[in-house]
Order: structure tokens, then C-alpha cells, then sequence
């Protein structure tokens, strides 16, 4: 999970209207409100053409998506009768689909969620970012309203560096997994890597998620980070060749 560098979306917003092109703002995973803003591209004013939304359109209850467009591109999609029918869905049309997600946008407002995401977003950081100054494999902690991501990076020591490295030829971003199998083993707490190849940990904790699991999970990552570096990564050295072995037997 990266944040855009200051002007570049709006760079990009405006090389799509100097060359006549749509701008796509893809919303699945940031949008309703996750980033403290209904939209994450609220953020930085831009107006997308299309914003494509889905995953917790509908709480979790039902797959749903849905395709918002700005008033230029529907007139030019469905511009008459023939046109209306441009585009379709062999799962389109499900009233279970469409209540959920209505149902969904009621609670966002109701409750107050975009808001309370932008809140406990700000606390999360201010919980987290001193890792940064505590563990040496702590590279940056980041994060906008309730997504958030440590990357982590190799140690200076040459023990622990000689141990890192052996962990990553067997995969690239496999390190990442030592902290994120401990947190769930240890803590039952559910975060993930963020990408292959990266050692990045993101988490995506609920909007309506509370001030004390919010302590408690920095407490619980305190702990794993704590561990490995008291350790010099001895106790994980064995559990990332047994990652590493078993990624490898699988492919």
C-alpha cells in the first residue's frame, strides 16, 4: 500500500483531460469511506469519469459491485432507447444485491463511519509510527483512515542480516510472514502481506472497529516486532525456511 506523491494525481487528472481520455479511479478496496473520505479521491480533489466500487458495498452480506460515471460518460453510453441495454450483467439486477448495498450506505451515514474511519485512522498512526524508532526492521509505518502498512527491511547487524538474507533468497517478501503468521497464532489478529515479493504488512481493520482493539493490536505488534529483534531472528529463522519450503513444494 503506497500513498500517491504530492501532485500526481492531479498530474495525471489533467493529462487525461489534455488528451481526451476517461480517468478511472479504482475504489474496490479504498472507497465508502475506508480512507476517511467517502472516496479516497476526495483527498485530492480530483473528479474521476468512472469509479468502479465493490467489497463493502454490501457489509459483506452479498457480492455486489457497482460502476459510478460522471453525467458526460452515461449521456454518451446511453444516449437512446437502442443504446440503454449497452451494457449488462449476467448478475446484474439481484434485489438481494441491491438492498444490502443500500442498506449499507444507510449505516455509513447513519452512524457516522467516514468520519469515525478518519478518527481511529489518525490514532492508529499515532499508536504505530514509533515502531519506526523502536525496531530496527522497521522501515516506515503509513497509512490514510483505516488502511494501513509497515514495511520492514533488512538490519545493519551482520548475524541478523546473514539470517534475513537467507529468508528472502528462498522467497522475496517471505520476512513479512513472520510477523504476520505470529500475529495471527499469538494474537488472533488477521493482517496480511501486501503484495508478492514485498515486505510489507497491511492491515484492514473494520470502520466500526473500537479505540482499545485499535491499542491492542499496536500492543500485539510491539510484541511479534519485539520478539524478532530480541532474538535476532533466530526463532524465526526456522519458520521462514519452513515457509519458504512449503511455498516451493506447492508450485
Amino acid at each position: 500500500m503506497y500513498l500517491p506523491p504530492d501532485g500526481y494525481l492531479e498530474g495525471a487528472s489533467r493529462a487525461c483531460r489534455e488528451a481526451g481520455a476517461l480517468l478511472i479511479a479504482d475504489e474496490v478496496q479504498i472507497g465508502l469511506g475506508r480512507t476517511g473520505r467517502f472516496l479516497a479521491c476526495e483527498h485530492w480533489g480530483i473528479q474521476p469519469d468512472l469509479v468502479p466500487l465493490s467489497k463493502s458495498l454490501s457489509g459483506g452480506y452479498v457480492p455486489v459491485a457497482a460502476l459510478l460515471c460522471s453525467r458526460a460518460v452515461f449521456d454518451a453510453t446511453f444516449d437512446s432507447m437502442e443504446r440503454s441495454v449497452v451494457h449488462g450483467s449476467t448478475f446484474g439486477n439481484g434485489e438481494f444485491a441491491a438492498a444490502a448495498g443500500l442498506a449499507t450506505l444507510d449505516v455509513i451515514e447513519r452512524e457516522g463511519l467516514v468520519e469515525r474511519a478518519s478518527r481511529m485512522g489518525e490514532l492508529l498512526l499515532e499508536l504505530t509510527r514509533p515502531l519506526v524508532d523502536r525496531f530496527e526492521i522497521v522501515r516506515e509505518v503509513r497509512g490514510l483512515g483505516l488502511i494501513w502498512a509497515m514495511e520492514l527491511g533488512p538490519p545493519s547487524g551482520r548475524a541478523a542480516r546473514r539470517l534475513w538474507d537467507a529468508i528472502e533468497r528462498r522467497q522475496p517478501g517471505l520476512f513479512a510472514q513472520t510477523i504476520t503468521v505470529p500475529l495471527f497464532r499469538e494474537h488472533r489478529v488477521l493482517t496480511q502481506v501486501a503484495g508478492h515479493h514485498m515486505n510489507v504488512v497491511k492491515a484492514l481493520p473494520p470502520l466500526v472497529i473500537t479505540e482499545d482493539e485499535l491499542r491492542w493490536f499496536a500492543s500485539a505488534l510491539e510484541e511479534v516486532l519485539g520478539t524478532a529483534e530480541e532474538h535476532l531472528f533466530r526463532s524465526y529463522a526456522s519458520l521462514g525456511f519452513e515457509l519458504g519450503r512449503r511455498s516451493l513444494s506447492a508450485r
